[in-house]
């Protein structure tokens, strides 16, 4: 449980408005451990890592709360761009890092 409480506490915590063009959500970082992601809009938006987020093509975070959480010991993708792209744009994605 201290383990869990110490990442959190030393996270970034942010939130990106996604567009209905690929949109920035974090920038290639080779020093990143763990990438939370939730969608907080009444919208699907999909992720893309390493490339141009495109419509109904990679993760489909579905609206109302969905979430990706993924370490870098599993998925080392994480410390690649992520992207992400949603249908009418000015949705909410929340992002936790470290």
């Amino acid at each position: 449980m201290e383990f869990i409480i110490n990442i959190y506490n030393m996270a970034t915590n942010s939130s990106v408005t996604i567009g209905s063009t690929t949109t920035s959500i974090l920038t290639a970082n080779s020093g990143r451990n763990f990438v939370s992601l939730q969608n907080d809009s009444d919208e699907d938006i999909y992720i893309a890592f390493g490339a141009d987020a495109v419509s109904a093509k990679g993760i489909n975070l579905k609206s109302g709360g969905s979430a990706l959480l993924l370490n870098a010991v599993d998925y080392d993708i994480i410390r690649e761009d992520i992207n992400g792209i949603c249908a009418s744009g000015s949705k909410t994605l929340l992002v936790v890092t470290r």
